[in-house]
């Protein structure tokens, strides 16, 4: 594997004071860097919402700044054409707008980014987007800048590439916006045409379903947001779900019911705006939402951010994309 680096990038609202990611959350992580770290705080920040609507303490504190973490960051590639081309998507709180596409960044997605590019014939390009969902921005804002990113990333490289196939690695809110992508691809309305689409591997997806091939450990089940598998079209035996057990995201049907049927409600808020949304949710909803915040999301939270190398399932979802390549 290519050797990773840390790299911090601050962002700010005007006039306001830069912090870096709290000390002791990256005590939580303390093998998996800054990148897990923000991808906690990102994902994190939408369990303590549900927290504070379950206890009714809706008066969670404005983010002023937050701190959204590039690291791990792989070696940087040459731009380049080659047979076969990943476009990766990092995930919430693992990019911010104008990170150069031949630079892996965010926790997973930076690994995969050195792994394709140590195969030979093949190279990736990684996708930038505002990625500060539940945070800056609410998750819907987020989503869809990552999904205008990831489709027009698609659409000019394989323009500059007119030989290469096309494949997507997402993970997390990656995961989401490269998934929607793949699922253009198979309707025919895509940036690319399904002919030119290699596979597509979507790890911890918020719309996982049952209809893709399972490379976690996770049974079949339905994503927290969804099921997106009967969309696929001509590309669904290109697909791939990466999903562990208890992931919160995309394993969702046994501890994450109450959570499912207010999400509409998360969708929308973030910590910018106080959290604002969840005041729709109805009083007598907010005590389970908080018994399951702390038996399910929490933990699955850890999950999660930290689970999918030691179990194997970030190498199997490696070892689809491979199986796929021109």
């Amino acid at each position: 594997m290519s050797p990773t680096s840390p790299l911090h990038v601050v962002v700010t609202g005007c006039g306001e004071t830069p912090h870096p990611i709290d000390s002791s959350l990256m005590r939580l992580f303390p093998n998996r860097g800054r990148a897990t770290a923000a991808t906690a705080v990102t994902t994190a920040a939408a369990a303590t919402a549900v927290l504070a609507a379950g206890v009714s303490l809706l008066t969670a504190p404005t983010a002023g700044a937050f701190s959204v973490s590039l690291g791990p960051v792989a070696t940087p590639v040459l731009p380049r054409c080659e047979p076969s081309i990943v476009i990766i998507v990092p995930g919430g709180g693992n990019s911010v707008d104008g990170t150069p596409e031949n630079l892996p960044v965010g926790g997973y997605t930076a690994d995969m980014g050195a792994r394709v590019d140590q195969i030979g014939r093949s190279t990736s390009r990684t996708v930038s987007y505002n990625s500060g969902a539940f945070v800056a921005r609410d998750y819907l804002d987020a989503a869809a800048d990552a999904t205008n990113q990831t489709r027009d990333l698609v659409r000019r490289t394989a323009a500059e590439c007119p030989g290469a196939k096309i494949s997507l690695y997402g993970y997390s809110l990656g995961a989401d916006a490269a998934a929607h992508v793949a699922a253009e691809i198979g309707r025919g309305n895509g940036p690319v045409s399904a002919e030119r689409f290699g596979s597509g591997v979507f790890q911890a997806n918020p719309y996982r379903g049952a209809a893709t091939a399972q490379g976690g450990t996770a049974t079949p089940g339905t994503g927290i947001l969804g099921d997106l598998s009967d969309s696929y079209g001509s590309v669904s035996d290109r697909i791939m779900d990466v999903c562990d057990r208890g992931d919160f995201t995309c394993d969702s049907d046994t501890w994450t019911g109450e959570v499912r049927a207010n999400r509409e409600a998360f969708l929308g808020v973030s910590a910018r705006e106080g959290y604002q949304g969840l005041t729709t949710i109805p009083g007598d909803q907010r005590r389970p939402l908080a018994f399951e915040t702390l038996i399910g999301v929490l933990p699955g939270t850890w999950l999660h951010t930290n689970s999918y190398s030691a179990t194997g399932s970030f190498s199997r979802g490696e070892g689809f994309l491979r199986g796929h390549m021109g």
